[in-house]
């Protein structure tokens, strides 16, 4: 600025104002999709969670887990160490793990499709709070059970169905269509076979049924030998990946009592 009386002017002035900062802006929370494998961790950084303060000059930023994931952790580690944590700052998330601690959430391996954790963020004066959701992918990495292997007992030259009540197998993370039991081996004294409406298919060796096919009855055992013996078929259980192998399934042949008293 400068003054003047009409003719002369001063020189030209400065007059310096200060401005002192207040911390008046809520800080808010972004994030993107959460997503991991199941069994498998998940970097923290940036372009998934992210803080944004329009306060000058910024203020730090603290991010809190005020609410556990429950099927996992949020983990720190360091070059030294690694332990689970409840607090980190948007500084070491904008550092990331080449030059500072890796934030991350490690899933603990169940048969789960989704976690969440709820987060506080706070400039230590205005705080916002948001619920995280997690994406579990599955992985098919669990092998089949032999739930039930009660056997089999049938008369001579008899036929009987193969119900879920005498033989049944399950997995945790696969369905029972895609359950298969195949034969490593055959019967002796009888066959397996696969009755769909008026057709009677004979299963030897390296063919398979299915779990379903057994919840259908669709499976049974014919005895055509002359004794009364125990038979035996081998047999292993997969899901397409895993596999539960050398289950013995027995099938017991009871003769007709004959004797007279």
């Amino acid at each position: 600025f400068s003054c003047s009386d009409g003719l002369n002017s001063s020189p030209l002035q400065y007059f310096q104002i200060l401005i002192e900062p207040v911390n008046d802006e809520v800080p808010a929370i972004h994030s993107n999709d959460f997503v991991v494998t199941e069994g498998g961790t998940l970097i923290i950084d940036t372009p998934i969670l992210n803080a944004i303060d329009y306060d000058i000059p910024p203020d730090e930023l603290l991010f809190r887990i005020i609410k556990l994931p429950e099927r996992g952790k949020i983990m720190v580690q360091t070059p030294t160490r690694t332990y689970e944590t409840r607090n980190f700052t948007q500084s070491q998330l904008m550092v990331g793990p080449i030059s500072g601690p890796t934030i991350y959430y490690q899933h603990d391996n169940s048969e789960t499709f989704e976690d969440s954790f709820n987060i506080l963020l706070t400039d230590s004066l205005h705080s916002v709070s948001q619920s995280i959701s997690i994406t579990i992918l599955p992985v098919d990495d669990e092998t089949p059970r032999l739930t039930i292997n009660n056997g089999l007992n049938i008369g001579l030259h008899q036929t009987k169905v193969i119900t879920k009540d005498v033989l049944k197998a399950t997995d945790l993370d696969s369905p029972d269509y895609n359950i298969t039991f195949y034969i490593q081996n055959a019967p002796s004294h009888g066959v397996l076979q696969r009755v769909v409406g008026n057709f009677i298919e004979n299963l030897t060796l390296d063919d398979g049924f299915s779990q379903i096919e057994i919840e259908e009855g669709v499976i049974r055992y014919t005895h055509y030998g002359d004794v009364a013996v125990r038979d035996i078929i081998k047999l292993d259980v997969t899901d397409g990946l895993n596999t539960l192998t050398d289950r013995y399934f027995f099938v017991t042949i009871e003769s007709a009592d004959t004797d007279l008293p």
